[in-house]
């Protein structure tokens, strides 16, 4: 048995070959929770994904974060990153909520859309981020690599496995509920030293925003986009300033 029907097997996916025909609505999570390395030792930042019950829009955020701000993958086309209410957005923003806007890429294969890649350097992993609240939450085991991607696609309801980057290890298939997923996957990277993302940075706050205090668990995101359009996020530590 292939490793995408193994994983199928275990979800109750049905394949019709390569292809995912459905998924089990009373099986398939409509949230999902996922970290990079482990839950007692060095890891990232718990991250939710999670999706509408009546329509197919979908839904990220950091788990500690979901309450402020979240990342929207609307079914019109129309994405966007914003804080939830106008009162989080004043400190940050002078008119609109709204971080980012940008229309849904192209496919980056027939089926297959990158909503949002997630590299976390596996140099700035600390102990003691998140506790998950309790909740299950998946980790990725970084091995030896120097970053982990963390990718968030969606399919169309006959998308094909074999079509998904390579290789990808799949955490888990969301069902939409008027057809398609979405799926989580995670790719070990090896980059040289000089292109690993920065450890160590200068937090640069706009006036009026106090200082956050620091500490060796604080993380910060380093927000960008590909040359077609498709966001990418780079999770990593702060350095505690040095009295």
């Amino acid at each position: 048995m292939s490793v995408e029907r193994a994983y199928a097997a275990d979800m109750h996916m049905e394949l019709d070959g390569d292809r995912v025909v459905s998924v089990e609505s009373e099986t398939a999570p409509a949230t999902v929770r996922f970290a990079v390395g482990s839950p007692d030792g060095p890891r990232s930042s718990t991250w939710r994904v999670w999706t509408s019950k009546t329509k197919n829009d979908w839904y990220a955020a950091v788990r500690v974060l979901a309450g402020r701000q979240k990342w929207s993958f609307h079914r019109s086309g129309v994405w966007r990153h914003a804080f939830l209410t106008e009162e989080d957005a004043k400190p940050y923003l002078d008119e609109d909520r709204v971080m980012d806007r940008w229309e849904r890429p192209a496919e980056f294969t027939p089926g297959w859309t990158r909503a949002l890649q997630i590299r976390v350097p596996v140099a700035g992993l600390r102990v003691g981020v998140d506790d998950g609240k309790g909740k299950p939450v998946k980790f990725v085991d970084p091995a030896d690599a120097g970053v982990v991607c963390l990718e968030l696609l969606q399919g169309e309801q006959d998308s094909h496995l074999d079509q998904l980057p390579s290789p990808s290890e799949l955490l888990d298939f969301l069902q939409l509920p008027e057809g398609g997923f979405v799926v989580v996957a995670a790719h070990l990277e090896y980059p040289p030293p000089s292109d690993e993302p920065p450890t160590n940075i200068d937090l640069q706050l706009r006036p009026g925003i106090d200082p956050p205090v620091i500490t060796p668990t604080t993380r910060v995101a380093l927000h960008g986009y590909s040359e077609t359009g498709e966001r990418l996020v780079t999770e990593t530590a702060v350095v505690p300033p040095v009295d």
